[in-house]
C-alpha cells in the first residue's frame, strides 16, 4: 500500500489510539507501533503519512510524554480526534470475579479507574504497554486469575469476557488525540490552533504576551504550563486557541506575539473537532 494511504498509533490493534485512527482515517491502512517515539520516527521518514498520538485525557490530564516530543519532533499538528474511553475488564471466558488476583492495564487507564480499583484492593496491579497488549497478554496466557482493563473493540480481537463494564471514574472519560504530520494542513477550515509559547522570567511577562490575544478578539481554549527543558524553573506554555479564518489577522497576531515573548513555535492550525460517539 502506498505510504499516503497509512497511518500510525501506539499500541495494538484494540488500543484507543487504533480507534481514534480508525476513525480520523477511514479507507486507511492503520499500522500499529510498540511506542509514541515509533509512530513520530515513522512519520519523520515518511514511512506513513500521518501518526495519532494522544495528548490529554478528561479526568488524568496533560500526557506529558507526548507534549515533549511535540517539542521537538519539527511535526505539525494537522488533526484532532475525541474518542469517549469506556473501560472494560477483561478476562479468559468463564473465569469469575472472585478468582482474580492480578489486573494489567496501561498506567493512565489504571489511574483513570481507581474507584472500581479500590473496591478490589486485594488485586495486584501491574502498569503494562497498552490497554489492548494488556487484553492481549491475558488472551494468549493460561493464567485465569489474572484480568485486563481495555476497550470493548479489545474484547472482541483477543476473544475474551467482558466481566465488568463502564469503570472508569467518569462516565465522562474521554481522551482527546492529535494527528501529526510533516507538512501543514492543506484545503481544510482552519478554525483552531496550538503553539508553544515561552516568555521572560519577568513580573508580567505572561500577561503582557497573552495581551496579544485579547486585542486580537481571539479566545484561549486552554493554557498549560511545562518545564522548560533547558532551564530549571521556568516553563514553556502550551496553548490551544480558537483561530480566525483570516490568514493575513492571523500572521499579524503572530508577528506581534513574537515581540512580547521570548520565542513561539506553532504546532500547527487544524479544523477543530467534536466529541464523537466512538467506542
Amino acid at each position: 500500500m502506498e505510504t499516503s494511504k497509512i497511518v500510525g498509533y501506539q499500541g495494538v490493534p484494540g488500543a484507543f489510539s487504533e480507534i481514534a485512527a480508525r476513525s480520523f482515517f477511514r479507507g486507511f491502512e492503520h499500522r500499529a507501533f510498540e511506542t509514541f517515539d515509533a509512530v513520530v520516527e515513522a512519520v519523520q521518514s515518511e514511512e506513513i503519512i500521518a501518526g495519532m498520538l494522544p495528548i490529554e485525557n478528561s479526568s488524568t490530564g496533560a500526557i506529558r510524554a507526548v507534549y515533549a516530543l511535540l517539542l521537538q519532533a519539527g511535526l505539525k499538528i494537522v488533526g484532532e480526534e475525541y474518542v469517549p474511553v469506556r473501560h472494560c475488564l477483561l478476562v479468559k471466558p468463564g473465569t469469575e470475579l472472585n478468582r482474580i488476583r492480578e489486573v494489567y492495564s496501561h498506567p493512565e487507564a489504571l489511574r483513570q479507574c481507581q474507584a472500581f480499583l479500590a473496591a478490589h484492593r486485594q488485586w495486584k496491579q501491574h502498569a503494562y504497554l497498552n490497554t489492548a497488549k494488556s487484553a492481549e497478554r491475558v488472551a494468549r496466557g493460561q493464567d485465569e486469575t489474572i484480568a485486563a482493563i481495555a476497550s470493548k473493540r479489545a474484547a472482541e480481537i483477543y476473544q475474551l469476557e467482558i466481566l465488568e463494564s463502564e469503570i472508569q471514574d467518569q462516565r465522562t472519560n474521554t481522551t482527546r488525540f492529535v494527528v501529526v504530520a510533516k507538512l501543514p494542513a492543506e484545503d481544510i477550515e482552519l478554525t483552531k490552533a496550538s503553539m508553544i509559547l515561552r516568555v521572560s522570567h519577568q513580573p508580567g511577562s505572561l500577561f503582557e504576551a497573552l495581551g496579544v490575544f485579547t486585542e486580537y478578539h481571539i479566545n484561549l481554549l486552554k493554557i498549560e504550563s511545562h518545564p522548560a527543558k533547558e532551564v530549571p524553573w521556568e516553563y514553556d506554555f502550551f496553548i490551544d486557541l480558537a483561530r480566525t479564518a483570516d490568514e493575513e489577522a492571523f500572521q499579524s497576531m503572530l508577528g506581534e506575539l513574537s515581540k512580547r515573548s521570548l520565542e513561539y513555535q506553532l504546532l500547527g492550525s487544524y479544523t477543530a473537532n467534536s466529541l464523537n460517539g466512538n467506542e
